[in-house]
């Protein structure tokens, strides 16, 4: 498979030992496991409170697949779908899936038809997209996806600029090239959005004021959802945890 288009660092990323350590890193510290922990939270949230009953979900890029078992035991019907052969690889030995929902794509040039899917779900990827990219990968989740988006979304404000930039410092230090990609502000995501013909129908922010991830639920500028329906069955955040 020949991957083209848009060329970012962590296109060629997630490989090898990355890959297969990816999980134990993001598991190897109080800190990083609180976050992995708030995320699985806030998909919860908003999958129970905005995303329909018994829907058919891509998640791109899939990485290592965290996200799939929570969203099926949500009753969901998913996908993955990831540039990475290593990432997509460690996910039938996590969950005991088989490959046969996963496919390998770039989320440029998505191999689906028009309104494959319900919705798409993409986190921990649009940070790591050019800006001036960003709203090409969203006009491709929207074409995909008939309902809505739940999308990651990487916004810096005031607050919060001076961590992104000494983020930015240790990842040059430790990788002797910049991180690429890069964040919205408050004042540049209605243009984006815009952009890509999506509005934000909710948003949660991972950690309030001080975020720098806020987790949208993106729908077409012309469709209007009743969320209210997708309000029912509930699934402990403990089942998501299994696989660890």
């Amino acid at each position: 498979l020949t991957m083209s288009g848009t060329d970012y660092p962590a296109k060629q990323r997630y490989v090898g030992a990355i890959a297969s350590d990816y999980d134990r890193w993001r598991l190897s510290s109080p800190l990083r496991r609180y976050i992995w922990g708030r995320e699985f939270r806030l998909l919860e949230k908003i999958a129970r409170e905005q995303i329909m009953p018994n829907s058919t979900i891509l998640d791109a890029p899939t990485g290592t697949g965290r996200f799939v078992s929570l969203l099926r035991k949500l009753g969901h019907r998913v996908t993955g779908s990831d540039i990475s052969l290593d990432m997509l690889k460690v996910q039938p030995l996590r969950d005991g899936q088989s490959r046969g929902n996963l496919v390998r794509a770039d989320c440029e040039t998505l191999p689906f038809g028009d309104g494959a899917f319900d919705y798409v779900v993409s986190l921990r990827f649009l940070g790591h997209v050019p800006p001036p990219a960003r709203s090409k990968f969203l006009r491709e989740f929207k074409r995909v996806a008939s309902r809505g988006i739940i999308a990651g979304f990487p916004v810096v404000q005031s607050i919060t600029r001076l961590k992104f930039n000494l983020g930015n410092v240790r990842y040059q230090l430790t990788n002797g090239k910049p991180r690429g990609g890069g964040p919205a502000t408050p004042q540049s995501l209605p243009g984006e959005l815009e952009s890509a013909g999506l509005k934000i129908a909710h948003q949660l922010k991972l950690f309030g004021p001080f975020s720098q991830i806020i987790f949208l639920h993106l729908t077409r500028e012309d469709h209007c959802i009743d969320p209210a329906g997708a309000v029912g069955r509930r699934v402990s955040i403990a089942t998501a945890y299994r696989f660890l």
